[in-house]
This record gives structure tokens, sequence and C-alpha cells, in this order.
């Protein structure tokens, strides 16, 4: 639930909290000064981002909890 971001160039997508999101356009504002989240013609791209950044961290947890790394023949 903390903060996360996730890259897709130009775009820049801040989870800062549970459900908060900011989104820049770091070619045009590189100082991130203008979240541009709230944008109806990029709710698609946040969409997408969310997911991706969403997916990437699932896939933290399942290898952090081993679940991507086989067990069978393995020495312990």
């Amino acid at each position: 639930n903390g903060h996360a971001a996730w890259l897709a160039w130009p775009w820049k997508l801040h989870r800062v909290g549970a459900d908060a999101y900011e989104l820049y356009n770091l070619e045009a504002d590189p100082t991130e000064a203008a979240d541009r989240v709230g944008d109806p013609a990029l709710a698609p791209r946040v969409a997408a981002m969310k997911d991706a950044l969403l997916a990437w961290q699932a896939s933290c947890m399942r290898s952090l909890n081993g679940a991507d790394y086989a067990t069978s023949g393995r020495r312990q």
C-alpha cells in the first residue's frame, strides 16, 4: 500500500497510497509538476499502467514466497 512507481516512457505512474495515483509525462514535464491522472483522455493509459504495476508487484510476491521456483529435485 506504500509508494510505488511504474515507468513506460515518457509516462511515469506513481502509486502514493492504497488507491491514490499520479501520472506524469517526463518528456514534457521532467520535474513532475503537472499530475495528469485526472485527464479523461489518459484514462486507458492510467488503467494499463496500474495493471502492469500490480502484475509486477504480484510477480515479486510470488518470487519472494518461492512460487516462481521449482522445488522438485532441489537440494536443501
